[in-house]
């Protein structure tokens, strides 16, 4: 019975799944049809819903689904280690093409401003007398240091060595004739100034002491001229200043001015002056040389000092205004701007602390910082930064914590995510 009752009633549901298939596509609308007629574009066709049966073969005329929403790929999608982004933590974006991202990490970082420290080596032999543009060497110069100086005297600790000084001991003197005799400090006859290659130390009176940057405005026409001194005792110059910066305390940045305007005599051996130059850069302290007019037959030797100081070659100013941006360019590099603390506090927690990235710009250029610093060339013991299993604080570490103190770093900042930048180069000198 129930296979009877089958065949009987199967032709009628056949015949309506036909019958109501065929209505179903006789009344849907056809967008590419300009009458909406129902009838789908064929091949060969110009789409007006007449002519022969549907081909598949051409993608030209396969109708598009009205109100389809268009395909958006993700701007920002959340770490699949974090899981769920939580209230108030960083989660982990990736680009539009679902490469990996970065976000940045809002911090209370708080940069201050370092003061710079300034060591001017000074050529104060006779042939500074000599008239440029209208005025004494001696006298040109000092006024573009001091113009250069003022508007950041509060930002700078200086020092000045001034070669050649009277020597005490250079000749026996005869008290009685005044034409061989200079009062003051230092006394001695003029036969001894003329040929000296003594250099007093910077806490004689012939010199200026580290201190603010207004002393040594003050100071500096008292100092700049000895007069008839034919001696250039440009090593013992540099002897003296050695002697200065290693006995200063000084806080930050260090640069060396050294400036002449001739040849240096006095039996000065250009290699020992290199050697204390290069020195000097291996601790950080770069060396710039200013040639004054008169300074272009010593060009060889003044490239040299200068190569070897960090500084590519010397200075050939045209007139002071070209001097005098040229000190103050100096004297900017060494002011810079620090942070107080190393320890940071991040605006929301991280969800995943281990993708925080230090990052640092140094020289213009960006570097992502490892996280452990000590195994490499001249970090030393302890240089690095951690973060907390809170994900909220971070503390540098170590060298990385005083480099940045003394503002070595143009920026600090946080980036969590990816972070495609090549680690920092080591630092200069030894921890």
């Amino acid at each position: 019975m129930w296979s009877t009752g089958v065949r009987l009633w199967a032709p009628c549901l056949l015949a309506c799944i036909v019958a109501c298939s065929a209505k179903s596509v006789s009344e849907r609308p056809n967008p590419g049809s300009a009458a909406g007629s129902g009838a789908l574009p064929t091949a060969g066709s110009s789409g007006n819903g007449t002519g022969g049966k549907l081909s598949t073969d051409n993608p030209d005329i396969i109708p598009t689904l009205p109100n389809t929403p268009p395909v958006m790929t993700p701007t920002t999608m959340l770490d699949d280690d974090a899981g769920a982004c939580e209230e108030g933590k960083f989660c982990q974006p990736k680009g539009p093409d679902g490469d990996c991202g970065s976000e940045r990490v809002d911090t209370d970082l708080k940069q201050v401003q370092k003061p710079g420290n300034v060591l001017v080596i000074y050529d104060r032999s006779g042939s500074m007398d000599a008239d440029w543009n209208g005025t004494p060497k001696y006298q040109a110069a000092g006024n573009a240091i001091i113009a250069a100086l003022t508007p950041l005297k509060d930002l700078l600790t200086i020092g000045g060595v001034f070669f050649p000084s009277v020597d005490p001991n250079g000749c026996a003197c005869n008290v009685a004739d005044p034409f061989h005799w200079i009062p003051g400090p230092g006394a001695c006859c003029l036969n001894g100034i003329g040929n000296s290659c003594f250099v007093s130390d910077i806490a004689q009176p012939d010199q200026i002491k580290f201190g603010p940057a207004g002393d040594y405005i003050t100071s500096l026409p008292m100092q700049w001229r000895l007069a008839m001194a034919n001696g250039t005792p440009l090593q013992n110059g540099v002897v003296r200043g050695a002697e200065a910066l290693a006995a200063a305390t000084l806080d930050g940045p260090v640069a060396v001015i050294l400036m002449t305007d001739g040849e240096p005599n006095c039996m000065t051996d250009v290699n020992a002056v290199t050697a204390q130059v290069q020195q000097w850069k291996d601790k950080g302290i770069f060396t710039h040389v200013i040639g004054l007019p008169g300074a272009q037959d010593a060009a060889t030797i003044l490239n040299t000092i200068a190569m070897t100081g960090g500084t590519e070659k010397y200075v050939d100013p045209t007139n002071v205004m070209e001097l005098e941006t040229k000190i103050r360019s100096i004297l900017t590099s060494t002011i810079r701007a620090g942070f107080d603390s190393c320890t940071f506090h991040l605006d929301e927690d991280t969800m995943v602390p281990e993708k925080l990235h230090l990052v640092i710009t140094e020289g213009g250029k960006d570097k992502d910082v490892p996280r452990d610093l000590s195994g490499q060339t001249n970090w030393g013991a302890g240089a690095g930064w951690n973060i907390n299993k809170e994900g909220n604080t971070v503390e540098l570490t170590g060298r990385l914590c005083e480099l940045a103190k003394e503002g070595v770093y143009e920026s600090v900042r946080f980036d969590y995510g990816c972070v495609d930048l090549p680690p920092p180069e080591p630092p200069i000198g030894p921890a």
